[in-house]
């Protein structure tokens, strides 16, 4: 699939080369149009992770940016630069069905994991 803003290798884990083709499509097409709404670029702190890569970073061990049974990641973190564009990101995620969100001090977490639990927001 092509994508108007994104490549999938932006998605890559770094010990896996080529590895954001794992991430759900519907995710970076959300991603796109979050973008477009946006109207700043979009970094792409992390996507798809190995899970070498995910105690590298000591993520969770059901993080959605792991695998799924779908045989799909479903998360990406974006970095912000200030409070306006983490306030523009999860305003344009929430519009968009986005129901799993996490906020750290440069990032902001972006997940369609269906299987973990909805309706969520967290800090990190």
């Amino acid at each position: 699939m092509k994508y108007k803003y994104f490549t999938e290798s932006e998605f890559d884990s770094p010990d896996a080369p080529g590895s954001g083709v794992n991430v759900d499509p519907n995710l970076i097409y959300i991603l796109d149009l979050m973008r477009e709404e946006c109207g700043f670029v979009f970094h792409v702190n992390s996507g798809f992770r190995t899970m070498t890569h995910n105690q590298d970073v000591h993520g969770e061990t059901d993080s959605d940016h792991l695998m799924e049974l779908d045989g799909f990641s479903h998360a990406a973190d974006i970095r912000i630069s200030d409070s306006r564009q983490r306030f523009l990101i999860i305003k344009s995620a929430l519009s968009h069905g986005i129901k799993r969100l996490g906020v750290g001090k440069d990032f902001v977490h972006i997940s369609n994991n269906q299987v973990n639990p909805q309706q969520v927001l967290w800090l990190y």
